[in-house]
């Protein structure tokens, strides 16, 4: 008797068992699946919640977790589920450790934390470090952080497993323009058009690379197509300027300079732009428009950047006769183009220059030729810095001095700003001759004689 109620009990033990995990239990994960694909997930969750502790546990059943959770944008509950899946390393065909890490950063992504992000990929990266979607949403991550150095490195992997993909193009595209290497921006563009993507960013991204290239056609061709989009208007119009300027289209270059100068890029000092300022204040200078012409050559200097002058450019923003605004913006520039001109003369004349600054006490020079003929005499010029440019009568007193006793013949005195009326007088009485800036730059370049 005992024997067969052992086996009885046996027997009901067994089909307990199969009743429950064959039938029941499968019955109750097809609910729940049910309720996840209507989006019930209140319903799932207390199903799951019914769950035996031991079965709450299996690696499947925590993906059902974190599957509701995130849906619920309860984060903190699906990166729970997530994590105790890597604890408990339950994986298998269906759930790899990677796979979990990858849900793990689109978690911390959702929630804002990028740097949380960031760190699942480089964890994936030591299991796999080819693979393919961390090196992508690596290079993505530090790219939108404009972090381009580092980007650069992850994107390149990413594209060496997938070269057509449209964003990764894109970002290379930029970060190669970013580094000045045009041609390998020119090509990332390309490949991101054979995908039939038309956004106006590649043109942007593309007439850059053109211009900067040189190739100012194919530039203006890429600007003029997006000049109607809000975003790149302002943009594409300084461009088109830009381009217009070097392809010596004046007209057409001040107009697009104009709009695209004249209410925006206030604090934007960049190459682009400082140039098409340099450029449009050129332009303005021919049609005397003296006060767009400040406005844009102020905003130069307040870039704090050295912008170079040339000799031929100063002589035209000169040619505004007494605009001591003008002059004021430019007088350091002003002094070391006069002082630079002074010594490219001496070098193809045989001149020298003398710094004579222990004799003034302020910073200044003068420069003398010595004549072979007419008894061996020497002209002379002087010049001040423009910290201190009001001419004394004491100064020219001194260069008087200074130039009898080393038997030097007064010469031209070049004050680069008028000094006052008693210095004037002064020199009138003693010879001296006073050449204005202007005059003098004149002189230079061959357009006045001595």
């Amino acid at each position: 008797m005992l024997g067969i109620a052992v086996v009885i009990c046996a027997i009901i033990a067994v089909s307990f068992y199969y009743l429950n995990e064959k039938i029941l239990y499968p019955q109750k994960i097809k609910n729940i699946d049910d309720c996840i694909g209507k989006t019930e997930y209140d319903i799932a969750l207390s199903h799951l919640n019914k769950l035996p502790e031991t079965k709450k546990l299996f690696p499947e059943n925590q993906m059902r977790f974190y599957q509701c959770y995130l849906a619920q944008k309860q984060y903190f509950l699906a990166l729970f589920h997530l994590n105790e899946i890597l604890k408990r390393r339950a994986f298998d065909k269906n759930i790899s450790e990677i796979d979990i890490h990858l849900k793990i950063a689109d978690i911390y992504v959702f929630m804002n934390k990028n740097r949380k992000a960031v760190d699942c990929y480089r964890q994936i990266l030591t299991l796999d470090p080819g693979h393919y979607e961390a090196n992508y949403r690596l290079g993505k991550a530090f790219y939108e952080m404009k972090n381009f150095a580092v980007a650069l490195g992850y994107l390149e992997s990413a594209h060496s497993v997938n070269n057509s993909d449209y964003i990764t193009n894109k970002y290379l595209a930029g970060i190669y323009l970013t580094e000045k290497k045009y041609a390998e921006t020119l090509k990332h563009i390309e490949a991101c058009l054979l995908t039939g993507q038309d956004e106006p960013e590649l043109y942007f991204i593309r007439g850059q690379a053109w211009y900067n290239t040189g190739s100012y056609q194919e530039s203006l061709g890429d600007m003029e197509k997006i000049t109607g989009e809000p975003l790149y208007k302002n943009h594409s119009l300084l461009f088109k300027g830009l381009c217009c300027y070097h392809l010596k289209n004046y007209k057409e270059a001040e107009k697009n300079f104009e709009h695209a100068l004249s209410a925006s890029f206030h604090d934007d000092y960049t190459d682009p732009v400082l140039y098409g300022r340099y450029f449009y204040a050129e332009l303005l200078i021919k049609n005397n428009k003296i006060d767009e012409t400040i406005r844009q050559l102020q905003n130069i200097k307040n870039s704090g950047l050295q912008f170079e002058l040339t000799a031929e450019k100063l002589a035209a923003y000169m040619k505004i006769k007494g605009n001591e605004i003008l002059k004021n913006i430019f007088k350091k520039e002003i002094k070391q183009l006069v002082l630079d001109e002074i010594q490219k003369s001496l070098g193809k004349n045989g001149y020298a220059i003398v710094n004579v600054t222990p004799i003034t006490g302020k910073s200044a020079f003068f420069t003398a030729s010595k004549s072979l003929s007419a008894g061996q005499s020497y002209k002379a010029g002087f010049g001040f810095s423009f910290e201190d440019h009001r001419i004394s009568l004491d100064d020219v007193k001194k260069y008087k001095l200074y130039m009898q006793k080393n038997d030097l013949s007064l010469g031209y005195f070049i004050p680069l700003f008028p000094g006052d009326r008693q210095v004037d007088d002064y020199c009138v009485q003693n010879s001296i001759e006073i050449t204005h800036l202007d005059d003098f730059i004149k002189i230079l370049a061959g357009e006045k004689s001595i």
